[in-house]
């Protein structure tokens, strides 16, 4: 049991967070708003007194007084969260009082209690259920028990389409922002009851409707006008009407309207229907054509008639835009914004609601025009980003600070350039997406998760965890990755799914990763003629059997270079000059490849070549191939790697045996691997052969080491030098007349 000095300082706490949280949730607002308006103030406090108020430990059921102790001040914190995210919505200069309490025997519900001149609540109350075993959410500003998603206008049903809306409504219009939960089973939300009834104290409650100077909702039929009629200026310049709630004696009206219920019921003897309007509640929500549908179920507006149950609803724009209809308020600030199409960003024009987003809003850049570019000069906040539909939002000269950046879309950009900066502490990027700074920096505190493209020039990214299931590049100058984390972070290869489009490349430009790599690499590395590549503290190449995941080194006319401590176990492919600045060791399963591909004596232009600038360790296979038809003549030399210090060879090797007697043998020097094309039998090494040979040869009998060459006496390749090679070897002099080949 908690005692009771537990409870005194857990409440204690929990007032000072409520403050805080108030504060946080309005300081950034202020910034946003002319200075001649604040939010409206809106002093929550708990009142056993007013009419109805019961003691929860006086009853029965003691749900909202466990081990003796009243839930009263959880109470109040939870309705003091909920009017804090309503004040930041409204910001006309307007106070006014909400009494909390314990209700029994009845569902939550508010009351309206004074008014002023304007219809505007002074004072109101809110009585919530005592027996119900709410969830007492510890986080309530956050919502990491629910999966919280918006429902736009596009997506609804069309039963929820045609019941709620009349007019031109903007497809990203929000109608309904909510969640089921995602783990446990946390029960009613409390949270989302207390929502809810503060809406009706501010703007949706019949008191307050009743007494406004024009009534936005009437009940009058025929000629009423059940309809909140949203400013044009606020959505776009379109037409629309967001319903109230409408039923009849007993059940809300069906897809099928009046007219079909009305012959309904006359064909069943029971007379006329009355039908009335709910003006304190909206349409939105809970259309009977919906039920079976989980889709259509899943979403609502908070303002309909019952929350969703162990769900959280927040308020949704139709719900703001409706009590802002209902009550008259003028200043209204969207918690999520919504992009209409191009702009710029620090205009109000592009965004839902004319305001321009700030720290404490989430942001949606999404295709309410196809293909939109929304451009930030100077300085943009946003809480969460979402970016999707193959829109781009272009940061220039300034700055972007967002807490969680998801982008999704195969045209889907986020640009940062221009000496401008990115702050976050997640960024995702989905659907091939792009993330592309030139001449920016970013830091992400957290994570930087991508299966898309991330790219820079003159850019740096630093970072805390990188998961990279797509590909990154340097793109026209140097990008470095830095992880500030002391654990391996940098996870260059994510979830390993062998596809041609991941990897990591630097050909136009270097590409450095500052920190420790979780694990070996097993996609494709390319690095350009010229360029490097850095791990700064090592890295390891995945044996993976896809093709795709080559290590490609393109040094033409300069090294391409590889930074940092190296092992390889996968293909590795010169294509040029590769060189490696730190040790090197070739490893892993006999089925890992280096090629080298020789077509002609000039290393780089004609014949690949690894430079090594420290020491390298040798092993598995070498493949050796002749390019453009090039046929190097008797001990012609290549020199394939240069290197510091060596040890090990080779333990397999292709594409040796030339024909025509001719191969290609390795020499291991102290600081270089030779390829240098030997006949085989010329045991004396002057390029032909002569009589010269036979006597050396025959002195060379007995078994020879097959692998990875097979010596040069040994003529049949049988793993010794015999009567047979010696055989072979007079066969070829006699019809070389003793001399050459």
């Amino acid at each position: 049991m908690t005692s009771y000095l537990q409870r005194t300082q857990l409440h204690g706490w929990r007032r000072a967070l409520a403050a805080c949280f108030v504060l946080s949730l309005l300081t950034p607002f202020v910034a946003a708003r002319a200075p001649e308006t604040s939010a409206v103030g809106i002093n929550v406090y708990y009142d056993d007194t007013i009419a109805s108020a019961v003691d929860p430990c006086a009853l029965a059921d003691q749900s909202a007084c466990p081990g003796g102790q009243p839930m009263n001040d959880e109470l109040e914190f939870m309705a003091q969260v909920a009017a804090a995210y309503w004040s930041v919505i409204f910001h006309d200069m307007h106070n006014m009082e909400i009494r909390v309490a314990w209700v029994s025997g009845e569902s939550p519900f508010a009351r309206v209690v004074e008014v002023d001149d304007d219809g505007r609540p002074l004072v109101a109350d809110v009585l919530v259920t005592a027996e119900t075993n709410w969830f007492w959410d510890p986080t309530p500003f956050e919502d990491e028990e629910f999966d919280m998603t918006p429902k736009l206008y596009r997506d609804t049903h069309p039963a929820e389409q045609n019941e709620a809306f009349n007019g031109n409504v903007p497809e990203i219009f929000e109608v309904g922002f909510n969640g089921e939960e995602n783990g446990a089973d946390v029960g009613p939300d409390v949270l989302t009851i207390l929502l809810h009834e503060i809406g009706h104290t501010i703007g949706l409650h019949d008191d307050i409707i009743e007494n406004r100077p024009t009534v936005p909702c009437t009940e009058a039929i025929p000629g009423g006008d059940p309809y909140y009629h949203v400013d044009p200026a606020l959505v776009g310049g379109a037409n629309m009407s967001i319903k109230a709630f409408e039923q009849t004696e007993d059940l809300p009206i069906t897809l099928g309207g009046h007219q079909q219920e009305e012959e309904d019921r006359q064909l069943a003897g029971l007379g006329d229907i009355t039908v009335f309007y709910d003006c304190a509640h909206l349409a939105i929500g809970g259309i009977q054509e919906c039920e079976g549908d989980a889709d259509c179920e899943a979403h609502q507006g908070l303002m309909w008639i019952g929350p969703i149950p162990d769900a959280r609803s927040r308020p949704s724009v139709v719900d703001i835009l409706a009590i802002a209809e209902a009550a008259g308020w003028e200043e209204i600030h969207l918690p999520r914004k919504y992009s209409l199409g191009d702009g710029s960003w620090n205009d109000t024009d592009p965004w839902l609601g004319q305001q321009v987003p700030n720290a404490g809003n989430n942001v949606y850049i999404i295709n309410q025009q196809t293909d939109a570019t929304v451009n930030l000069y100077g300085d943009g906040d946003a809480r969460d980003l979402y970016i999707t539909d193959d829109n781009v939002l272009n940061v220039t000269f300034g700055s972007l600070d967002a807490t969680r950046i998801e982008l999704n879309g195969a045209d889907t950009a986020l640009n940062i350039d221009s000496g401008a900066e990115l702050d976050s502490v997640y960024v995702n990027l989905y659907g091939d997406s792009t993330m592309h700074l030139a001449d920016a920096t970013a830091d992400i505190f957290w994570t930087l998760y991508s299966n898309g493209l991330i790219r820079g020039g003159n850019a740096e990214i630093e970072l805390n965890r990188l998961v990279n299931d797509g590909e990154i590049r340097s793109n026209g100058g140097p990008l470095t990755i830095v992880s500030t984390d002391d654990e391996p972070s940098l996870d260059l290869d994510g979830t390993m799914e062998w596809v041609t489009d991941r990897e990591l490349r630097a050909t136009t430009g270097d590409l450095t990763f500052e920190g420790q790599i979780t694990d070996s690499i097993a996609i494709a590395v390319v690095v350009g003629n010229g360029y490097t590549m850095t791990f700064s503290d090592g890295w390891e190449q995945a044996y993976t059997n896809n093709p795709d995941t080559t290590l490609q080194m393109l040094g033409t006319l300069a090294p391409a270079t590889i930074s940092g401590e190296t092992t390889l176990m996968g293909n590795v492919d010169p294509a040029g000059i590769g060189r490696f600045t730190d040790d090197v060791t070739f490893t892993g399963p006999a089925w890992s490849h280096l090629a080298i591909a020789i077509g002609g004596p000039t290393p780089g232009a004609e014949h690949d070549q690894l430079i090594l600038d420290e020491h390298v360790s040798f092993a598995s296979f070498l493949d050796l191939s002749l390019q453009g038809g090039f046929m190097p003549a008797p001990n012609d030399e290549f020199v394939i790697a240069e290197y510091a210090s060596h040890s090990g060879e080779f333990d397999s090797v292709t594409g040796w045996d030339l024909g025509g007697f001719l191969r290609l043998e390795l020499e291991y020097d102290t600081n270089e691997l030779r390829a240098v094309a030997r006949l085989a039998g010329d045991m004396n090494g002057d390029g032909q052969w002569t009589n010269k040979d036979k006597p050396l040869l025959a002195q060379s009998f007995g078994a020879c080491v097959p692998d990875p060459l097979p010596c040069r006496g040994d003529m049949d390749q049988d793993g010794d030098i015999d009567k047979d090679d010696l055989q072979m070897l007079i066969r070829l002099l006699n019809a070389n007349n003793g001399r050459t080949r």
